[in-house]
């Protein structure tokens, strides 16, 4: 098989933040391409101070990687909202990307917190799926008006641009003490079950119990890696009673980042988290058929 990873970087000299790319022949053993960060935040832009939140995929309809991000403008004072919105990036080849000429797609500030009607307010962009129809994004959001948690929504799009709420009520709650504030990221995989035969959804998210008040943004802290089932294509959801998964390798847990993707008969996870005090990437199998886990 051949691996591709896609990851955020940063240089804190600069304050500047960027994609990074790299490839691998075995999940483990990767090359760093030589032209990295191989897409990079816009000075005087919407997305000047920071990008996150990356999401690639594959469109087949498109035959083009696309990339989902969050992009930042830091407000000045408490009346100045700054910037903050979802923008969409494209690609032939994973390392050559232009941005969308109408990013953001959605812009966060804009079109919930000066809107007067919104009922919720997103915290991040979270995962997309492509779908027969188009595509199904995942955002986490709190309710308006509330200090609640980022509890999980679901938006659709036939074209990557224009995006529409599905309901406004979430499709996965926060629950346990491990997630009890909400949701950072989360991967989707479809697993088809070798002895029922049937059409699984594995998603694998990242929830966290704390917000961490950093001056002009909110940080997450004791964040962990979770899971989900869904049996009915992403209408419902059952998270794993066993949660959280007991992968971090600090207290409190600082796991930001998971992607999922299914080779074989395993569904192998790439881990964002803080390995010797430095962060990194790791690398971790799931067997969906083998219990307990």
């Amino acid at each position: 098989p051949f691996y591709q990873i896609w990851y955020n970087s940063s240089d804190i000299e600069n304050l500047s933040y960027g994609l990074g790319y790299a490839v691998s022949t075995d999940g483990t053993n990767w090359t760093h391409h030589p032209s990295n960060p191989v897409l990079t935040s816009s000075p005087n832009t919407w997305d000047q101070d920071a990008m996150s939140s990356h999401i690639v995929f594959w469109d087949r309809e498109t035959s083009q990687y696309v990339l989902a991000y969050q992009g930042v403008t830091l407000g000045v004072d408490d009346f100045d909202y700054g910037s903050w919105g979802m923008g969409i990036a494209t690609s032939s080849d994973g390392s050559t990307w232009t941005k969308h000429e109408q990013n953001p797609v959605i812009d966060f500030i804009d079109d919930f917190y000066r809107t007067v009607d919104a009922q919720i307010r997103p915290c991040w962009p979270l995962t997309i799926q492509p779908t027969d129809s188009g595509y199904t994004g995942y955002i986490s959001a709190s309710i308006v008006g509330s200090n609640s948690a980022c509890q999980m929504y679901t938006l659709q799009s036939t074209n990557l641009i224009d995006w529409s709420i599905v309901s406004e009520t979430p499709i996965l709650t926060s629950g346990f003490s491990s997630d009890r504030m909400g949701f950072v990221d989360a991967s989707i995989v479809e697993w088809n079950d070798p002895d029922s035969q049937q059409k699984i959804l594995y998603m694998f998210y990242v929830g966290f119990s704390e917000f961490s008040n950093q001056g002009n943004y909110q940080a997450v802290v004791d964040s962990k890696l979770h899971i989900a089932i869904s049996y009915d294509n992403g209408i419902s959801w059952e998270k794993d009673e066993n949660n959280p998964v007991p992968i971090h390798r600090t207290a409190p847990a600082s796991i930001l980042s998971v992607d999922a993707r299914v080779v074989g008969s395993r569904i192998h996870l790439w881990v964002g988290d803080m390995y010797n005090n430095v962060g990194g990437i790791g690398y971790f199998y799931y067997e969906p058929n083998i219990e307990p886990h």
